[in-house]
Order: C-alpha cells, then sequence, then structure tokens
C-alpha cells in the first residue's frame, strides 16, 4: 500500500525518521511503514499486488497468476518497484491480474460445491475454468469424473498442455460441452495443446484469426453470444517466460 505520510514515523528498514510529506510503502498487515526508496533494499515483497513486510509476508499464500509479472515488468529495473501503472502492458492485462488476485482458494470439490450453494451464482452467469490438463491421454479422464461432482457448469472451460491434435478431439468429450482445439506444437512432444469446451447454452464460432501455433505461443479463441452480448473467450499458453513484447510480435492477422 502507498501513502503519504501525515505524521512522523520511523522506516523500519534504515531506521531514519520519515519527514511529513514522503511517500511510504506500508505493510497491508501490521502497517509497518518503510520509506518508498528503501523499498528494493528491503525485505518487503510485493505478494498478490500488495505489500509485506518480513514478518507478515510468511503467512500469505501466492495466488497464481502469471499476469502479475507482465504488469510490474516495466517497473523491476526501475527506482519504483511498487509502481502499480502497467506501462506498456495490455490495460485488459491489469483487469485480469486484480481478478486472478481476487480469486478464492478451494480446498475440494465439497467446499466449492458449498460455496456456490452460498452464493448467487447461477449457471446462467459467465463462469470460466482454466486447467492444465498436463495431457489428455493421462489426465482427461479425472477431470472429466470432477466435472460432473461439481454442482455448477461452467460457460467454457480452457485447457492447456492437452498434447492433443484437433482431429483426436473426439477422444475427449465433455457432456454438454462443445471442443474447439488448436494445432499442437509440432517440435515437442509433450507439453503443447490448447483447447476450450463452450457449453451448449452459449452460441460460439471459432475466431481463427487468434488462434496460433507458434514455437513460444499457442492460442486459440472463439467468438461467443451469451444473450445480447458478444464476447471473445480464449486461452493462451507460453513455453516460456511471456513477454509483452511476444504478444505485441504475434502476428493475429
Amino acid at each position: 500500500m502507498m501513502s503519504r505520510l501525515l505524521h512522523k514515523e520511523v522506516c523500519w528498514h534504515c531506521k531514519k525518521n520519515i519527514n511529513f510529506g514522503q511517500v511510504i510503502t506500508e505493510c497491508e498487515s501490521c502497517r509497518t511503514v518503510i520509506h518508498r526508496k528503501c523499498f528494493k533494499k528491503s525485505s518487503f515483497e510485493i505478494i498478490n499486488s500488495k505489500h509485506y513486510c518480513t514478518s507478515c509476508k510468511v503467512n500469505i499464500e501466492v495466488i497464481y497468476n502469471p499476469f502479475e509479472a507482465l504488469c510490474q515488468s516495466n517497473s523491476e529495473h526501475s527506482d519504483r518497484p511498487y509502481d502499480s501503472e502497467i506501462g506498456d502492458c495490455f490495460e485488459d492485462l491489469n483487469t485480469i491480474s486484480s481478478i486472478l488476485n481476487n480469486c478464492s482458494r478451494y480446498n475440494n470439490i465439497t467446499d466449492f460445491n458449498n460455496s456456490i450453494e452460498a452464493s448467487s451464482v447461477k449457471n446462467e452467469n459467465l463462469s470460466l475454468l482454466f486447467q492444465n490438463v498436463d495431457g489428455n491421454k493421462t489426465n482427461f479422464d479425472s477431470l472429466a469424473v470432477n466435472m460432473q461432482r461439481l454442482n455448477h457448469k461452467f460457460s467454457v472451460i480452457g485447457l492447456a498442455e492437452t498434447n492433443t491434435e484437433p482431429e483426436n478431439k473426439s477422444l475427449f468429450n465433455l457432456d454438454e460441452y462443445s471442443s474447439y482445439y488448436q494445432n499442437i506444437n509440432s517440435t515437442k512432444f509433450k507439453g503443447t495443446g490448447v483447447a476450450l469446451y463452450v457449453h451448449d447454452s452459449l452460441k460460439a464460432e471459432r475466431d481463427n484469426d487468434l488462434c496460433k501455433t507458434t514455437t513460444d505461443f499457442e492460442s486459440v479463441f472463439v467468438t461467443a453470444m451469451m444473450g445480447n452480448k458478444k464476447m471473445k473467450i480464449g486461452v493462451t499458453y507460453s513455453h516460456t517466460t511471456l513477454q509483452v513484447g511476444m504478444i505485441n510480435n504475434t502476428s493475429w492477422n
């Protein structure tokens, strides 16, 4: 958390006074403060887009969010690593990052079902599920069984590392869903392949302009109608550390 100090305190890192008006970094849990300029030298860390001190950060569960690193990439080598602005990143990445950071973790299917029953989420609401399936041949059956156990039909299910070509997609069906597979990376034996499963309640068509397979990047997208709303939904997957330039340099024509 960033703010301007209105009263005098001591920086937890350098032990010097923080003067009136100086910008500080504040621990989200215990409110310990340091000078903004001391952030890189301190043991403070940004976890799930929030700042935590040494004592508090060990109690914070890290949420998987690959987009957060993209949003912060412009400030890694600057004097402002706390800056929440995304710079050259696509504006939507910041929105996606925020959504992921506010996700809840469920320890088992029962917890998930109880949460759904207690919430206002209904099957007619748009809902998305992503799973790194780590090979359809090995793990798709387990995925299909778990989908049957859930008291909710996700609007769209995205898969990565299917290791499955589009011509073999009929071997991996989910009831009430239509599947869209992208060509796998021919240079890889495993760890490739993306797919979408779109629930039959949505009218969807494959968006070929956004479906790509390159050496480092894979994507599959559909254009879907939900009521009167038209949207593009997809899965992207990178074999290496994804950089914004990698996305910009991918041909979408």
